[in-house]
């Protein structure tokens, strides 16, 4: 099956438009989590998230484009293992353990 990820990228509002048509090309695999006053938030789960595959390919290129933009890949593990940009300035990454029984 292989290893999936939570993906997290945030863009620049004067870049939403861009994102989104993106997006929609690869079947709106990210939602909106949130909009700040400076970036839109979106997150994407269980996505095979390496940066040979096309589609990251492409997510990254706009995440690049801007230095304020950013991605950062969180593994089943709960290792982080992709990102691009000061993703820690944006967001705060947290796991949690709940009991169920």
């Amino acid at each position: 099956m292989g290893y999936r990820s939570e993906v997290y990228i945030g863009i620049v509002k004067e870049q939403k438009e861009d994102f989104n048509i993106l997006n929609d090309d690869f079947n709106k695999i990210f939602e909106l989590l949130e909009e700040t006053a400076t970036h839109i938030v979106y997150k994407g789960e269980y996505l095979k998230w390496y940066s040979g595959y096309e589609g990251v390919q492409s997510f990254n290129t706009i995440v690049g484009s801007n230095e304020d933009n950013f991605c950062v890949a969180m593994g089943e593990d709960y290792a982080i293992h992709s990102e691009i940009g000061e993703w820690y300035d944006y967001i705060e990454l947290e796991v949690t353990l709940k009991i169920l029984n």
